[in-house]
């Protein structure tokens, strides 16, 4: 939603690519405490008034898939409150008992007491929730670099991060090099998933202006942005892949 709102200020960005999806060894997502499910089998209109723990709150990507579960049980993100906390914080809040549910990213959920909480929502294993964006200078005033890093990218995505990245030392010990964390600290985690298509849906644009402009004020303007005010697929189209089709 930050994004949306500053290119609807008048920001010359765009989203040009996805990050990764979903890991399906990863259980980041949104967690419940078990005391407050009481024995009851867990269900989306248990959310129903009650308050999610979030680093990031109402525009996130999480919200969007949310919506699309409260679509199944009649509810809605004005339902729900976020509480917006560090973390880590969440963890120890939702242990506690301080709040109900909350979003545990990776690395903070293994840590989780299981017998006190346990994970019932899962963000998209499909549709990524981030994203490399470009401003003017790569968009217009130097597409050719632009170009060059999208190029980069994919050749980078393509040729290393496929599959269990992990497992190739070469590839462990760039990661080691770069973001200057122990080897045995990047292997508790599972490898990120990134799809060799790039997938972005056509229509995202307005189907995450339509969740976030549920809550009033997440959004910052009235009128939706047009698809391509927010997404420029040409990028990776020039560095060899193709659109979607859906």
């Amino acid at each position: 939603a930050a994004v949306m709102n500053a290119i609807a200020a008048g920001a010359d960005i765009r989203v040009v690519a996805p990050l990764f999806v979903q890991t399906e060894g990863s259980k980041q997502g949104i967690w419940v405490n078990k005391e407050f499910l009481a024995g009851r089998p867990f269900t989306f209109d248990l959310f129903k008034g009650q308050k999610i723990g979030s680093a990031v709150g109402l525009g996130s990507m999480t919200t969007y898939f949310l919506q699309k579960e409260f679509d199944k049980v009649g509810i809605t993100l004005r339902d729900i409150s976020f509480q917006q906390m560090p973390s880590a914080d969440i963890l120890v809040a939702l242990e506690n008992g301080a709040i109900p549910f909350g979003f545990l990213i990776d690395s903070v959920w293994q840590k989780a007491d299981e017998s006190k909480v346990m994970s019932v929502f899962r963000q998209s294993d499909t549709i990524s929730g981030g994203s490399w964006t470009f401003g003017p200078r790569l968009l217009n005033d130097r597409r050719d670099v632009g170009e060059a890093v999208m190029r980069a990218l994919v050749r980078t995505t393509l040729t290393h991060l496929k599959g269990d990245y992990h497992a190739d030392q070469k590839v462990m010990d760039v990661l080691v090099s770069e973001i200057g964390i122990p080897e045995e600290t990047i292997r508790k985690g599972a490898a990120l998933h990134f799809r060799p298509d790039f997938y972005i849906p056509l229509d995202l644009a307005a189907e995450l202006q339509k969740a976030y402009a549920i809550v009033p004020d997440v959004l910052s303007y009235k009128d939706p942005l047009p698809e391509e005010r927010v997404f420029d697929r040409s990028f990776l189209k020039a560095a060899g892949i193709p659109e979607p089709t859906n």
